[in-house]
Formats: C-alpha cells, structure tokens, sequence
C-alpha cells in the first residue's frame, strides 16, 4: 500500500527532481507516526519547497504532518501557522489534485479550524476521486472536526471496506471509534478503538480517546489501563497537551472532565 501510495504521487509530480525525491522521503517518515520522523518529514518538506516553491503536493503533506504532531500533542505555534499558510496556498494552487486537497482539507479543519473551507475542499477530492479510501477517510475527519458527524461515520466505514489492507487503516478504525463517541455510540466505539490500537500500538492519541471513550462508556478500570498506556508512551502528557480541532467545544471540555476523572494532571 505504501509503494502505492507513493506511484500515485506521480500523477502530478514536480519537474524538479530533487524536491520530489524530498517529497517521497518526507512521505515515508510520515507513515511512521513517531515524534522523531515527523520532525524529520517537516524538515525534508521544508527542502522540498525551497527548491520548488510551487509544490503544491509537499505543502499540504506538511500540513497533514503538523496535524499528525498536534494530535501527538508535539507541535508549536509557529509550524501550525506555518501548516495553515502552506494548505491555503496549496488549495489555491491545485485544485485538481485530490491527493493535494485531501491533505490540504483537514489541515483547514484539524489546524486553522476553518472548517467551510475544509468542506468545500474535501468535497472536491471526492468528486475527484470518490472510490480513494485516503480520500474518504480525510472526508471522515474533516466532517468530524466540523460538526457534521452522521456523515463522518460513513466515510470511514466505506474506507475500510474499500481497503481492508491499508497503511492507514489505524487511522481510519481510529476515526470511525471517535465518529461513534461523540454520536453516543459507546460500545460501538470501543471495537473500534481496540481495533486501531491493535493496528497502531505506539500512537498516543488512540489510546488518550480509548480512555475518554472507556469512561463515557463507565469501563473505569479498562480507562485506567489505557491511560497507563498513554503515560508508558508519553510520560509528560497532561491535559493541558490536549489539541482542539473540534468545531463543538463540549467534546474537549468533556475529555478533559475524565482525564481529571483519571487522575491526569493539569
């Protein structure tokens, strides 16, 4: 799937050679999800677009790897700021591209919380390309973070029907888990948080919600073994690290009201 991924890069690539091999680089750290290779994509992305300043591609996956930081809860203001100018500029630029724009869309919603635009963006790819499971699953996040949450629930189940096998399917079990929690569909959530953290056992975030979802759900023993996780894997978390990409400011305040449930400091 990642060789896949990477051959589709080529339908609209840079003339410039080097940038794209940049791009690829970047691409390859980014699936890792680690603290360490996404410093690393944003640097290689950064070279990228210096020798190629109208890569619109290697702006939107800069700005899709700043949303994989703030969901680990690494990033800065100044790469966020950063991340969004590069997503407008590549919305802008590439509008035909749906790889572009699905990158682009839920840096929009996650980052700059400009959720219209976010819409309007991801609607496009799928028009573009309505059978990409990548596609789909941005779809899914995007309407997540907007608020409009019967929808999301659906693109991420036809996401994982479309690619059983997927590099992302992590990420896309994770967003279906998150699609049926804040619809109140406790049980049904944690299938798929357990199945996501099976499939991505080192990332932070599932685990943060696998908590959240196992005290809405009153699991409070289970919640206390994935906030173990949680702390096992990040050691300094504190509530504070928690990002808000949510247009429904009651679902953050509610995740923070369990971690302090949890014993989670400040």
């Amino acid at each position: 799937m990642q060789r896949a991924e990477i051959a589709r890069a080529y339908a609209k690539p840079t003339e410039n050679l080097n940038a794209y091999d940049l791009y690829l680089r970047a691409l390859e750290r980014f699936y890792t999800r680690s603290q360490s290779a996404c410093e690393e994509a944003l640097t290689l992305l950064e070279r990228a677009i210096r020798l190629d300043p109208d890569y619109a591609l290697a702006k939107a996956l800069f700005g899709i790897v700043v949303v994989a930081r703030d969901t680990g809860g690494w990033s800065n203001a100044e790469e966020k700021a950063r991340a969004t100018s590069l997503a407008r500029e590549a919305v802008h630029s590439n509008r035909d591209d749906p790889d572009t724009l699905r990158f682009a869309a839920q840096t929009l919603s996650h980052i700059a919380h400009d959720y219209e635009l976010a819409l309007s963006t991801i609607v496009r790819a799928i028009r573009l390309n309505p059978n990409s499971a990548q596609v789909l699953m941005r779809a899914g996040w995007v309407h997540l973070h907007a608020g409009v949450y019967e929808p999301a629930l659906g693109y991420f189940e036809q996401a994982i029907r479309l690619s059983p096998l997927d590099l992302e399917m992590g990420n896309m079990l994770f967003g279906a888990g998150v699609a049926c929690l804040v619809q109140g569909r406790n049980d049904e959530c944690l299938v798929f948080m357990r199945d996501a953290a099976r499939h991505m056992p080192s990332y932070t975030p599932i685990y943060r919600w696998l908590a959240f979802a196992c005290v809405c759900a009153d699991r409070i023993d289970e919640a206390r073994d994935a906030m173990a996780r949680v702390l096992e894997l990040d050691p300094g978390f504190r509530i504070a690290k928690i990002s808000t990409p949510f247009r429904d400011a009651t679902i953050t305040e509610n995740m923070r009201a369990a971690f302090r449930a949890l014993g989670v400091p400040e």
